[in-house]
């Protein structure tokens, strides 16, 4: 992220997952801007722990940036199937 503000990108597109937003749960999930994978759950792979932690970062980075020229995020979390 830091590489791409620095080289003057306007926009990053990140593609994550559907298990950064709601992990290894089952039945009706309410999920909106807020909702994360508990990354210490005990059926959280590798995987869904990398996914969620890369998403977070990126979010983390946007909201924090300083000076003028600020980057924008746009994330694509794609679902089975």
């Amino acid at each position: 992220m830091n590489a791409a503000k620095n080289a003057g990108v306007k926009r990053v597109i990140l593609t994550s997952s559907v298990v950064a937003m709601f992990g290894e749960q089952e039945g009706v999930i309410k999920i909106n801007q807020d909702s994360w994978t508990d990354v210490n759950g005990k059926n959280v792979t590798a995987y869904i722990k990398s996914k969620t932690l890369a998403e977070k970062n990126a979010w983390d980075f946007i909201k924090n940036q300083t000076g003028n020229s600020k980057l924008e995020l746009v994330v694509i979390n794609p679902g089975p199937n």
